[in-house]
């Protein structure tokens, strides 16, 4: 009788820390998705956006999410994470406290630019969960920790 070996981590398993460390961030990137209506329909409220203004500002910014998490992917190691995670977290707050000083179209481009960082710590988190060894659990993890 043939006997498999169990899954294991692809490259080295992260410690506890790191693991939860890495979901905050995912959790970070996606949180827009939960608070982005409470934010533009502020900004539609106080007449900056309209609504075709509203529909492409959440549009762009999930549409750049999507392009920066997949080009993460193609383009960076796994290396650094601290730092990468640090650097996107950072870019991430800045843009973020730049979108109450624009309106109109200048909000599309500031949330667009805001998924560029958010698609990055994204591409962090699929990347622990697609190495993990059993990734419908992490992935579910993930999902749960969201709610």
């Amino acid at each position: 009788m043939a006997t498999t070996k169990p899954p294991a981590w692809i490259g080295p398993p992260p410690t506890a820390i790191q693991a939860a460390a890495i979901l905050y961030v995912g959790i970070t990137a996606v949180m827009i998705a939960g608070l982005q209506p409470l934010l533009l329909g502020a900004l539609q409220f106080e007449h900056r956006l309209d609504s075709s203004q509203l529909g492409h500002a959440a549009t762009a910014e999930l549409l750049t999410m999507g392009i920066a998490a997949s080009l993460a992917g193609a383009w960076l190691k796994p290396r650094g994470l601290r730092w990468i995670g640090l650097g996107a977290g950072l870019a991430l707050a800045l843009i973020d406290a730049l979108t109450p000083r624009v309106s109109g179209e200048g909000v599309t481009l500031i949330r667009a630019a805001a998924g560029v960082p958010s698609g990055v710590m994204l591409w962090m988190t699929i990347g622990l969960i697609t190495r993990a060894p059993r990734p419908e659990r992490w992935s579910g993890v993930f999902l749960t920790l969201q709610t």
